[in-house]
């Protein structure tokens, strides 16, 4: 099957060019655009009931993207500080890095919006991955946008 040349998201086509360092990879071309700012990122996300009966995880949580790309995630008493990756690639997560501030290794932090049962997207609403947290971090969480 061949590639597309385009995906739509959030309503737009969004063209998809090869990774020029890594040609495994496609990129989502957003040209001079900030790709989380036009795939509607921004903004505070909090773990709601509905996030936490469908993640089976009691813990409070915080999320933030910042329209600069800036990234806090606030869990279990501590606060880690991030970017989002500059460029992002088709079919795979949104990578952070994020940094502890009580000086702990960073770690990954994978995100993208949540989708339904019946395959649409929740736009208000995100997936968080984190296969490396510290202890006592769970490694998925669902948020909601306040």
């Amino acid at each position: 099957m061949p590639k597309p040349e385009t995906v739509r998201i959030r309503g737009k086509d969004v063209p998809i060019r090869t990774d020029s360092t890594d040609p495994s990879r496609e990129i989502l071309d957003y040209g001079t655009k900030l790709w989380w700012i036009e795939e509607g990122f921004p903004g505070t996300y909090t773990v709601t009931q509905k996030d936490r009966s469908e993640s089976g995880h009691e813990n409070a949580a915080g999320f933030e993207i910042k329209y600069n790309g800036e990234v806090t995630l606030r869990i279990g008493g501590n606060t880690y500080s991030g970017r989002v990756k500059d460029t992002r690639y088709f079919a795979e997560l949104a990578e952070v890095e994020l940094f502890p501030e009580n000086g702990q290794e960073p770690f990954a932090l994978f995100f993208d919006c949540y989708v339904n049962d019946d395959l649409t997207e929740d736009p208000d609403r995100i997936e968080i991955n984190m296969p490396d947290a510290p202890d006592g971090i769970p490694n998925d969480l669902f948020m909601t946008r306040e």
